[in-house]
C-alpha cells in the first residue's frame, strides 16, 4: 500500500511536470501552430499526419497503421486544435500510454487483480482525452460569445472605409483567445497567398459552429454581390445575439 501510494503520488507529479514544461515552451508550439496553419490543407495536411504516425510508431511500436487508416489522428488533431491544445499527437498518445502502465502497476500494487489493474490504467488513460474535450467545449463556447462583438467591430471598421483584412486585424489586436489566435491565423494565410474567403473556411475546420458558417456565407456573398458588408455583419451580429439568446430554451 505505501509503494502503490509512493507511486502514486510521483505518477501525479510526473503528469502535472509534464503540463508545466509543456506550458514553459507554450509561445514555440503556438509558432509552430500558426506556421502550420499558414499552409493550405491541401499542401501539407496528409505529410504532417504520416510523419505523426511515423513518431509514433518509433515511440510506442508499430501496429498504429490502422489508426492511420480510420482517420483516428486526424481527428485527433483537429480536436486539440479546437480545444487550442497546440501539442503533437504523438506526445498525447504517449502520455496516454503512461498513465494506462501507471494505472495498471498501481492497480496491481493495490487490489492484486488483473481486471482491476487494467480498469484503472484505462480509466486514467482516458483522462487526457476527457481533458481535451473539456476544453474544446469552453474554448468554441467562448469563441461564440466573443463572435458578436468582433462582428461589430468589424463594422465599425468597414464603416470607417477600412477593409475587411484591415478590421480582422483591429479584431485580433482588441480580443484575446479564442478568437484573435484564430483570425490571425486566417491573416497569415492570406498574406501567403490565400483567399480570404477560402482562409476563413479553413478556420471553420478549426471552429465548427454555425455562427461563424453565418459569417463565411456572408463573407462570400459580399464577394459575390458587392452589397455593403458592414450593413451584412451589423445584421449578422444581431441575428447571432438572438440565436445565444434562443439556444438555451431549446436546449432545456
Amino acid at each position: 500500500m505505501v509503494a502503490a501510494g509512493i507511486l502514486l503520488i510521483i505518477m501525479v507529479l510526473g503528469v502535472v511536470g509534464y503540463f508545466i514544461f509543456s506550458g514553459t515552451r507554450l509561445e514555440r508550439v503556438q509558432r509552430n501552430f500558426v506556421d502550420r496553419m499558414k499552409r493550405p490543407e491541401v499542401v501539407g495536411a496528409n505529410e504532417i499526419l504520416r510523419l505523426e504516425v511515423k513518431k509514433t510508431e518509433r515511440l510506442l511500436g508499430f501496429g498504429f497503421g490502422w489508426i492511420y487508416r480510420l482517420d483516428l489522428l486526424r481527428k485527433l488533431e483537429q480536436n486539440l486544435w479546437q480545444a487550442g491544445i497546440y501539442r503533437r499527437v504523438s506526445d498525447v498518445l504517449l502520455l496516454m500510454l503512461l498513465l494506462f502502465g501507471a494505472g495498471t502497476i498501481i492497480g496491481a500494487a493495490i487490489w492484486q487483480d488483473v481486471l482491476f489493474s487494467l480498469g484503472l490504467g484505462a480509466v486514467l488513460a482516458a483522462l487526457p482525452m476527457i481533458y481535451v474535450s473539456i476544453q474544446r467545449s469552453r474554448r468554441l463556447k467562448k469563441f461564440v460569445l466573443q463572435l458578436p462583438f468582433a462582428l461589430d467591430l468589424m463594422k465599425s471598421s468597414l464603416e470607417a472605409g477600412h477593409s475587411l483584412l484591415r478590421g480582422l486585424q483591429v479584431v485580433v489586436g482588441e480580443f484575446e483567445d479564442p478568437i484573435a489566435t484564430e483570425l490571425r491565423s486566417v491573416i497569415e494565410q492570406t498574406r501567403l497567398g490565400l483567399p480570404l474567403a477560402l482562409a476563413m473556411e479553413e478556420m471553420l475546420k478549426r471552429v465548427p459552429e454555425d455562427d461563424l458558417r453565418l459569417l463565411i456565407v456572408a463573407i462570400r456573398i459580399q464577394s459575390e454581390v458587392g452589397s455593403s458588408l458592414a450593413a451584412i455583419l451589423g445584421r449578422l451580429s444581431e441575428i447571432v445575439r438572438t440565436r445565444q439568446r434562443w439556444r438555451p430554451r431549446f436546449t432545456r
